[in-house]
């Protein structure tokens, strides 16, 4: 007798694929269901009519929305988090934990590492496989501690995110301050020279790091050469320099930084900040270096405009004559503010004779570089346009004055189903399009009632 089939005979490839979708699908949800909360707590508007037809009056009150009476919230959890489906693929069994943990592990973030439980019992058995760690936003509840000793676990990481120092300074001082283990001279906020002194924390290098992340608005000393430890391995770069919240906050200066596997830079923050280190871009600094991106932010006002694309243009123009023995170009990659701030800048560059998307040679010939704008970012917490209404079977008995709008729900609903479709067909997904031709059986066999 053949063996019955089950889900638990699958590939090892084929479950990591079902685990890495409902983890898309978690994304997904989250963020829908993040939106329709918010449409839930907005006051909902009154309109009250009086004698004359043009009068009106408005009013608006904290009554619920429809979106309470219906759907998830309609027994009012709408604070409730929604239900995590990869969380809930590795209860079902030792083989399916074992898929999941590697999903549910991959990214942690300073909250996660800060809790005991993560410490003492996950990330000894599960932190070889955390490969991005997220450190870049701590809650004040965050225990330092915790975090600093759990990196002891976390030997594959390949990509972090770093804080403000200045605000670990203050984390450090006051763990240490409150009998921590960490002595207070690691923190040296004075001096915001905790760049300089991390190296000395145990466990925060890698060999398998690739890219780091970091968050610089304290004007520290010691930024770059606490990334040139990261030298040998280290293949992304992306820095945020702000202006500083304390005084004497100055830009740190790239000093003789020499990263030879760099493959990708971006670099954000204001002219001033960010400036030293575009110019410090060369095939002896960064040989490998294929793209650059630059986020500049610049003081509102229109009289800020002209100076600021007059120094701009300056900078690349000097970066051009840096590129000196390059195989291939580098492509630099602006991304403004404002879309005014394009335009004139594209003149400034001009007039130095550096056109848009055409490649610059580097002083002396050879080499060369490729002037661009970046496109705009998609939002990614943007659920899309969401139906106006939840399918029930109470609306779906509409009456006339209602069949007009739900027809819209209606009609939207095809359009995202059209779009799956298209995407699984793009994808060879066999499963996404019989699922899809399951749902419209019904729809086909109404069709046809309707024809009779």
């Amino acid at each position: 007798m053949a063996a019955k089939a089950s889900i638990h005979s699958l590939p090892t490839e084929i479950k990591a694929r079902i685990a890495e979708l409902c983890r898309l699908q978690d994304r997904v949800f989250q963020r829908v269901f993040d939106a329709l909360k918010e449409r839930a707590r907005e006051p909902i508007e009154h309109v009250y009519y009086s004698d004359d037809e043009d009068d009106s009056d408005h009013e608006s009150c904290d009554d619920e929305t429809d979106v309470f009476k219906m759907g998830p919230f309609s027994d009012r959890r709408a604070e409730d988090d929604y239900p995590e489906s990869l969380m809930s693929l590795s209860c079902v069994s030792k083989e399916w934990r074992e898929v999941a943990v590697k999903i549910l592990f991959r990214k942690v973030t300073a909250d996660q590492c800060s809790k005991p439980i993560f410490l003492f019992a996950i990330a000894p058995r599960y932190g070889h496989l955390v490969q991005d760690l997220d450190l870049a936003y701590w809650r004040i509840s965050c225990s330092i501690g915790n975090i600093l000793a759990s990196l002891a676990y976390l030997s594959r990481v390949r990509k972090v995110a770093l804080p403000a120092i200045a605000a670990v300074s203050d984390l450090l001082v006051g763990t240490a301050g409150g009998g921590g283990n960490f002595p207070v001279e690691f923190a040296s906020p004075a001096k915001h020279s905790v760049f300089k002194n991390a190296a000395s924390l145990p466990n925060l290098f890698h060999p398998t790091l690739r890219r780091i992340e970091i968050h610089e608005a304290s004007g520290g000393k010691g930024l770059f050469d606490f990334i040139e430890h990261f030298a040998p391995s280290l293949e992304e770069l992306e820095v945020y320099l702000g202006t500083g919240t304390r005084g004497n906050a100055v830009p740190p200066v790239p000093g003789r930084i020499n990263l030879p596997r760099l493959r990708r830079l971006d670099i954000a923050g204001t002219l001033a900040t960010t400036a030293p280190l575009v110019r410090h871009i060369s095939p002896l600094t960064f040989p490998v270096l294929q793209t650059c991106t630059w986020e500049l932010n610049r003081p509102i006002g229109e009289e800020s405009r002209l100076p600021f694309a007059a120094q701009t243009a300056d900078t690349i123009g000097h970066l051009r004559e840096q590129q000196v023995g390059r195989a291939v170009p580098l492509r630099l990659a602006l991304d403004l503010p404002f879309g005014a701030d394009q335009a004139t800048l594209a003149v400034s560059l001009e007039a130095l004779g550096i056109g848009i998307g055409v490649e610059q040679e580097g002083g002396g010939g050879g080499g060369g570089l490729v002037v661009g704008f970046a496109p705009p970012e998609p939002n990614e917490y943007d659920p899309g346009e969401l139906p106006d209404l939840i399918l029930t079977p109470k609306l779906c008995r509409a009456d006339d004055s209602k069949a007009s709008e739900l027809g819209k729900v209606v009609r939207g609903s095809l359009d995202r189903i059209r779009n799956l479709a298209d995407q699984a067909i793009a994808v060879g997904d066999r499963f996404q399009i019989s699922r899809i031709a399951h749902a419209l059986q019904e729809g086909k066999w109404q069709c046809g009632e309707r024809e009779c």
